[in-house]
């Protein structure tokens, strides 16, 4: 068997007679040799005649298939909670199809129909066969065997996908069927929807008598279709605002011309099968960039990368939005429509996947919670890094870097800007010295690392990072900012020039990966959005009137807008402000957040002794930049009160107070005072003469 540890049945022995009555094979042939046999040609005899025969083989899993299988499972687990949180939870049952024979892989509960054959190593799973009873072009998912959601799938070659690649893609596609089907209540709530005519098939999921020829339907889906791509491809934030506004109508539009239960059909069928669509894509590009196949894989003579797969998928999804033709299409069409869908859900409302298992069934709804994207203007320029990536590969490779390689580098715009800033804060930065830097043994070693995180953080979700920094600013804020990922000598991240030209400068960091750059940009494009909006009019002019030590500490008070950044780019208060960086990251947050009462003093005792003007303007500096640290109390302390007030008493409440710094104490002591009369450990308060010294203001 190939890769197959084979069960072997028990073989019952053949039977002969010895004085009429049945005896083993084993007591005749002994008697034999103990008879006077002198040329032994009995024994011989014997063995031709009475050895047992070659016993039935069971069938074995194809060679190609087996790979193609363990790719799909490898797949899905590497990658796929990366696409879908808890996907990789999901069962991977399947059932494949060939022109004999179905083989049973990963099944709890097989059924008597089937035959065990073996253990195979590869796809970490018993597999079983039964003689063929589904078509070989077969691929969906259903409870085909025991009840069980199984994708049933015939082999590559015999159905429309054709090679291996596009295959394993289309498994994975089924894969989530089961992730969909496996959620709670998922049968009952699709029954609810009450479109099934009493069909208890599920046939009627493919039947439904859907008005696809009905012109004005047709029409209006059509074009809804081609709008749908238009807003998809529309690269300029301001441009794509007003489109995604007029696609949101046009879709309620069309949704008002159908009637309801065809209405409850097309939603289904979008978030069912347009999502999988989409979710095709998601898996297809995650594994061209961040997923090595096996080299059994690649070694099939039909394989092809998965760029290419991810390519085409996205190419036919949009393809088939300007060109389908709803009569003719008819169910299919909600395959693209969906995806196409999810696609601008991504740009919109990156959050959308949160809702999806929640609020099954109405993508429509998803589309309600986005924010407008007028609010961000976010552009990342990589000039500066790529000039000098392009250095460094010289370098690497032995070849001379001439004057023209310098001048790109020094001549772009980012490279110029970061001059810029460290001359305002005093700092050397020098052409030569930068040459020195770059050319440097420990540079050209990073150099396929930095290129490789360029890439990833060139991939990353910017509208989404600005979404989660604006939902902790006022209505109305704006997120404009130039994002400069730069090669640099100090390690350090940071924002420049907020009220002009807002700047942030990010250390190209190979330590870093896309989630975790992610987060770091969220979290300074919070401080670029609170810097243009924050903090209000009328409350600068109310600060302006208070003395000068409390207008000083009040500066300070700002320095906890670290940890309102920190909860913004986590996306709430009940997650981890660390849950997508390392353990030992996560670890040190943890210790440090332990000593938030007595940070919390540590700060108090700075605030006093300005406003008790016992520090100068130097000391006031340095004692307020030691509160940074690595992440020190700004970021701790302020974490823990937003987060804090922000269960306490809501988001609006937390906004108010960080657009208004001299509500931000008094309000942490209001929800610490009902905190702590149902905590075993109290947190700390701060003392009633800060309070008191803006409580007339407030």
């Amino acid at each position: 068997m190939l890769g197959v540890v084979a069960a072997r049945a028990t073989p019952q022995p053949r039977l002969t007679k010895t004085n009429n009555v049945e005896a083993p094979f084993s007591t005749l042939l002994h008697e034999l040799i103990m008879s006077d046999m002198k040329t032994g040609l009995a024994f011989v005899f014997l063995l031709f005649f009475y050895a047992p025969g070659p016993w039935p083989q069971k069938p074995h899993l194809p060679e190609a298939d087996r790979i193609r299988l363990a790719e799909a499972f490898r797949i899905g687990e590497i990658l796929g909670d990366r696409v879908w949180s808890g996907w990789d939870k999901a069962p991977f049952a399947v059932l494949l199809v060939t022109p004999e024979n179905e083989f049973l892989v990963r099944h709890p509960r097989p059924t008597e129909d089937f035959t065990l054959i073996g253990f195979d190593p590869l796809l970490k799973s018993d597999v079983y066969f039964r003689k063929r009873t589904q078509p070989t072009q077969f691929l969906a998912t259903f409870p085909a065997v025991g009840g069980i959601s199984t994708i049933v799938i015939g082999q590559a070659e015999n159905t429309a996908v054709k090679t291996s690649t596009p295959w394993v893609v289309t498994a994975l596609h089924e894969h989530f069927h089961q992730l969909q089907d496996t959620q709670p209540n998922y049968y009952a709530d699709v029954n609810a929807l009450n479109l099934s005519g009493g069909d208890q098939t599920g046939m009627w999921q493919l039947n439904y008598p859907f008005p696809y020829s009905a012109p004005d339907v047709k029409r209006h889906f059509e074009s809804l279709s081609r709008l749908l791509a238009e807003t998809v491809l529309t690269e300029n934030q301001n441009e794509f605002s007003s489109k995604l506004a007029a696609y949101v109508e046009a879709r309620r539009k069309f949704e008002n011309m159908i009637s309801p239960a065809d209405y409850r059909y097309l939603s289904f069928q979008l978030w069912k099968e347009g999502a999988s669509r989409y979710t095709e894509y998601r898996i297809a590009r995650l594994a061209a960039v961040d997923y090595k196949p096996s080299k059994e894989f690649q070694a099939l003579k039909d394989y092809s990368p998965f760029n290419e797969v991810a390519d085409k998928t996205m190419n036919t999804i949009l393809r088939q939005l300007t060109t389908l033709k709803f009569d003719e299409y008819r169910r299919e069409a909600f395959y693209p429509f969906g995806a196409g869908e999810a696609l601008l859900l991504d740009r919109a409302n990156p959050k959308w996947q949160s809702r999806y298992f929640v609020d099954k069934f109405y993508v429509d709804r998803y589309f309600t919670q986005a924010t407008p994207l007028a609010a961000v203007d976010t552009r990342m320029v990589t000039d500066e890094a790529e000039a000098a990536l392009a250095i460094l590969e010289k370098k690497m490779a032995n070849k001379l870097v001439t004057e023209a390689d310098w001048q790109r580098l020094f001549s772009s715009e980012d490279y110029a800007r970061l001059k810029q800033r460290e001359t305002a804060m005093q700092r050397p930065f020098e052409d030569e010295e930068f040459k020195t830097f770059l050319l440097s043994n420990r540079m050209v070693e990073r150099t396929q690392a930095l290129k490789e995180t360029l890439d990833k953080w060139k991939r990353a979700d910017v509208t989404g990072a600005a979404r989660l920094a604006l939902a902790y600013l006022p209505e109305g804020a704006r997120i404009r900012a130039k994002i400069y990922p730069v090669i640099k000598p100090v390690d350090n991240s940071f924002v420049f020039d907020v009220k002009n030209d807002p700047a942030i400068f990010l250390y190209l960091d190979p330590a870093v990966g896309k989630e975790k750059f992610e987060n770091t940009l969220a979290h300074e494009l919070h401080h670029i959005g609170y810097g243009g909006s924050c903090p209000s009019k009328q409350s600068s002019e109310a600060i302006s009137k208070l003395p000068q030590n409390a207008r000083t500490m009040l500066t300070w008070v700002g320095g906890f807008g670290e940890g309102v950044a920190m909860l913004a780019a986590a996306g709430g208060a009940d997650v981890h402000p660390h849950a997508v960086s390392g353990a030992e990251e996560r670890a040190r947050w943890d210790r440090d957040l332990a000593n938030f009462n007595d940070d919390l003093k540590k700060v108090e005792k700075f605030y006093l002794d300005i406003l008790k003007d016992k520090l100068s303007l130097e000391e006031i500096q340095k004692a307020g930049f030691s509160f940074f640290g690595v992440q020190g109390p700004w970021y701790t302390v302020g974490w823990r009160m937003a987060s804090l007030i922000e269960k306490t008493y809501g988001r609006q409440r937390l906004i108010e107070c960080i657009c208004d710094r001299r509500k931000l104490l008094s309000t942490y002591n209001e929800a610490a005072a009902e905190y702590n009369r149902g905590a075993r450990e109290p947190l700390a308060l701060w003392a009633a003469e800060l309070i008191n010294s803006v409580s007339d203001l407030r």
